[in-house]
């Protein structure tokens, strides 16, 4: 559970015409399950409700603000070998996240419903995602991100983080 504030000034927004502050109040509510089907398959599943008090029509029920946040399912060590493939909705962050980054500071945060495969040798990493967005009202059409990154833990930080999205 988590709450949180914003006060905004309207002075500050250099606008000496508007009265009221643009203060807000929200809520972010989460539970999850977390399932070791066996040592190496695991199944995830999140549930989110965010929400903006004073926003809602009636305080009684509003399960249009409850998400699935992140539903997945992932397989490591495929063949022996240091590869692991996760499947479903997932948080995806890289780098210093300003590109790709789930947002856990956003009253709502980001999930993509992605593909996510992980090759993992020693002290290097490698993955590769594919995702479908799809924005509802915002974007009509469905759309393809993917991306490819690789880091290393030998180097120290911060260590050169080459990506391809």
């Amino acid at each position: 559970i988590r709450y949180r504030s914003e006060f905004r000034s309207p002075a500050s927004l250099a606008n000496p015409d508007m009265d009221d502050a643009d203060d807000v109040h929200l809520l972010r509510t989460r539970a999850h399950l977390k399932f070791d089907v066996e040592d190496d398959i695991t199944a995830f599943v999140q549930i989110q409700d965010s929400r903006a008090f004073g926003q809602e029509a009636s305080v009684a029920s509003n399960e249009a603000n409850v998400d699935l946040h992140q539903g997945w399912f992932e397989v490591r060590n495929i063949a022996d070998k240091p590869v692991s493939v996760k499947v479903g909705r997932q948080e995806l962050g890289y780098g210093d996240g300003r590109l790709v980054n789930p947002l856990p500071w956003h009253n709502v945060a980001r999930s993509w419903d992605a593909i996510k495969i992980v090759y993992a040798p020693e002290d290097w990493q490698v993955d590769l995602f594919a995702s479908v967005l799809k924005q509802g009202a915002i974007v009509e059409e469905e759309r393809m991100f993917s991306g490819l990154d690789v880091s290393t833990t030998k180097l120290s930080p911060p260590s050169p983080h080459p990506a391809v999205f």
